[in-house]
């Protein structure tokens, strides 16, 4: 069945690469010479451990296509090159988004960089992205992982509509580091929030007893 507009090429083009069919979004696009944006920041995502060079090539870049990377490297236990993307896009001059602040959050999260986390932390407050439970999630869950709870209680507190992850994410820091009765606390407020506790919730309690 033919493609007839672009819709359908990237449609197709986002299939392959997430279902690991590398080599047939590569022949997918190389088909193809006038792909737009999308297109790009597409298949960038599932070549982002072998194709830093397409990157390199693209012929136009936006906030979407840096955090793809600063994401591929972070997922992939490249930390030191997801913060190194994170710096290179400040310095050409990309806005920097949630998704972008989240990336290098979860960066810091897990090579345990607390003082490059309040960095981030004091940059994202300017641009006034602490309350949402996007970014709020990664920031508390970076402060959880560091160990420091003060900071990650103020977090948690910080974001306006909590999810299950957050709760979770609070409790395990909780428990984690040794407050039993701070994490049932916070697990008595997740009901009383009208928060459903899931699977991940009891695995939490595993660290109490």
């Amino acid at each position: 069945m033919p493609l007839k507009n672009g819709i359908s090429w990237n449609g197709l083009l986002a299939a392959y690469v997430q279902n690991g069919r590398i080599e047939d979004a590569k022949r997918l696009f190389e088909s193809k010479m006038d792909w737009m944006l999308v297109s790009w920041n597409c298949l960038m995502g599932g070549f982002v451990r072998k194709r830093r060079n397409l990157f390199d090539n693209m012929p136009q870049r936006d906030s979407i296509s840096w955090s793809a990377m600063i994401a591929g490297y972070s997922q992939n236990a490249c930390s030191e090159e997801a913060l190194h993307f994170f710096v290179e896009m400040q310095r050409d001059g990309e806005r920097l988004n949630r998704s972008s602040f989240t990336c290098a959050l979860s960066t810091c999260s897990n090579i345990a960089a607390l003082e490059l986390g309040k960095q981030l932390h004091c940059r994202l407050v300017k641009a006034g992205y602490q309350t949402g439970w996007f970014v709020g999630n990664a920031l508390l869950a970076m402060y959880c992982k560091c160990g420091s709870i003060d900071e990650a209680r103020d977090a948690f507190q910080e974001i306006l509509e909590k999810d299950v992850v957050s709760w979770n994410t609070m409790i395990h820091g909780y428990a984690r580091h040794g407050f039993g009765a701070e994490a049932l606390i916070v697990f008595e407020l997740m009901k009383t929030a009208g928060i459903r506790p899931d699977d991940a919730t009891m695995v939490c309690f595993d660290l109490l007893f």
